[in-house]
């Protein structure tokens, strides 16, 4: 071949590559300007599919192959629509409901006419249940009930918005009883009355029922706690309060409330016995009383417990006339058997006490046993007397005379036999006569008058104290007395009585 020949076959090689390189880039000119129409237009048909997936994976070729200038702005709208959609949906599938929550709502808020609007407010209603059921097991029922009122309001037409009227109860319930359990009655009171007034608002009886019953039961620990540390008052006032809303919720609650209000009573009355206030101990325990059919809380015992207690205070202050008083009133009211010989015990030791005392009460005991057993002729009333086996001594009746201190009687109990004396006027010789009374210048004046001479005579019956019993009579006579004197104004003249030296040998043989 010649080397024209040649050059003109290398000629034609040369042009037809130029022309392939020409075609290949007037090609990919055409490809690239055709993307310009055809990915925008794709993304567009994606985001209308709602294939946010295909329309992020479009969106970042055609951002990377074209650049700001000459891309189409009308695909951003629905490239940012996608990814606050879909960024709200990570969330909620990651469990952060508050951050997905807020996500939808930022969606609706900025894309109100959004081609996910329907399905932003539906999944909002979903994540709010899932946060709300969170705030009830995490105990933050303040935030879970501003988010069930959200839901009920705000997304009734989902179908959250049924569950989360059967939540309402069981948070203001929990809430309430966990507030009651840990001693916040106050805010307890505050969070049922919430669920009454919610209940009456949405016209549910049955709720406000359970509210009320609920109060009912806040009321009666909030009493039995303010009972604890004995603020009485105000424990009866929380209890009137629970048998307001006993009443109200119809539930029968009356048995425990009078209950709880008897031993707020009881416990108060054995505060008051502590202090020493009995008179108001005893106005306690009556109450309580008033309230019992029964003696099955110790309301009957507790008043005759405060019976005693008064009785023993009285007789530490000798005054055992008082002190025997209450224990008879403690008699009438004990109900046990503990009680009762709690009461019989006292009763003894009262007693022996007074009989062991030298006080006033003792002595005018004393007094009044010498007129009960000489004059009425009875035993005394008093179990008192001849207690003291040690000191056996004799109290006498009937005439002004002193036995030796030997054998007179200093307490009751020393006070075994009684000398019962009847002082006996034996007429030895008489007289009668005129006798001038009165002399004037033109008269004299006289009167018929009749003179005694008596010897004195002790009759003595020696009587047992305790019972009465006579154990001895003896007699003994006085000397005989002086003569009739001139004098007419004496009657009866008498001669010395029994001496005291006779009466005493006799009686300390005799007691003896």
């Amino acid at each position: 071949m010649s080397k024209i020949a040649k050059t003109l076959v290398n000629l034609t090689k040369a042009h037809t590559k130029i022309l392939i390189a020409a075609l290949s880039v007037t090609g990919l000119l055409l490809v690239y300007g055709l993307g310009m129409i055809v990915l925008p237009m794709t993304i567009l048909y994606s985001y209308q599919n709602k294939n946010c997936d295909i329309v992020f994976s479009l969106n970042s070729g055609y951002t990377n192959l074209y650049p700001g200038f000459i891309q189409d702005e009308t695909i951003l709208r629905p490239v940012s629509e996608c990814s606050a959609y879909t960024s709200a949906t990570s969330h909620k599938g990651a469990g952060n409901w508050q951050v997905a929550y807020d996500s939808y709502q930022a969606y609706s808020n900025t894309y109100p006419n959004g081609l996910y609007v329907a399905e932003a407010h539906e999944q909002s209603a979903v994540v709010l249940m899932s946060l709300t059921k969170d705030q009830i097991e995490q105990k933050q029922y303040d935030q879970a009930l501003v988010n069930l009122n959200l839901i009920v309001s705000d997304h009734s037409d989902t179908g959250m918005s049924a569950e989360a009227w059967t939540l309402f109860p069981s948070a203001y319930t929990s809430w309430g009883t966990g507030l009651r359990e840990s001693a916040d009655f106050e805010r307890a009171e505050q969070v049922f009355n919430e669920f009454k007034t919610w209940s009456q608002n949405n016209q549910k009886a049955e709720l406000e029922a359970d509210a009320q019953s609920e109060l009912t039961q806040t009321y009666l620990a909030w009493g039995r706690a303010l009972q604890s540390q004995k603020q009485f008052e105000g424990a009866l006032s929380k209890l009137d309060l629970a048998e307001v809303a006993s009443q109200k919720s119809q539930t029968d609650s009356m048995s425990e409330l009078m209950a709880g209000q008897r031993s707020i009573y009881i416990e108060w009355g054995n505060d008051l016995l502590e202090q020493g206030k009995f008179s108001a101990a005893i106005e306690k325990f009556g109450i309580a009383v008033s309230k019992s059919d029964s003696n099955e809380d110790g309301a009957k015992d507790a008043l005759a417990n405060g019976y005693i207690k008064w009785a023993s205070n009285l007789s530490a202050d000798e005054d055992f006339l008082a002190a025997l008083e209450q224990l008879e009133f403690a008699k009438e009211t004990a109900s046990s058997e503990a009680i009762k010989q709690s009461v019989e015990t006292t009763f003894g030791e009262t007693y022996l006490a007074f009989s062991n005392s030298t006080g006033t009460q003792a002595r005018v005991a004393m007094k009044e046993a010498l007129a009960t057993v000489c004059q009425k002729h009875k035993k005394p009333t008093l179990p008192i007397f001849g207690l003291n086996k040690d000191l056996i001594r004799v109290g006498i009746s009937g005439v002004d005379a002193q036995l030796p201190e030997n054998l007179v009687p200093r307490t009751p109990g020393e006070l075994h036999y009684i000398a019962c004396i009847e002082e006996e006027k034996h007429t030895v010789s008489t007289r009668d006569r005129m006798a001038l009374v009165l002399r004037t210048p033109h008269r004299n004046y006289y009167k018929w008058i009749m003179q005694f001479r008596v010897q004195l005579l002790w009759n003595i019956n020696l009587q047992k104290t305790e019972t009465a019993e006579s154990v001895a009579e003896k007699s003994f006579t006085g000397k005989m007395p002086p003569p009739f004197p001139d004098t007419v104004e004496v009657t009866y003249i008498s001669g010395p009585p029994p001496t005291i030296e006779e009466l005493t040998g006799w009686l300390e043989s005799v007691i003896r």
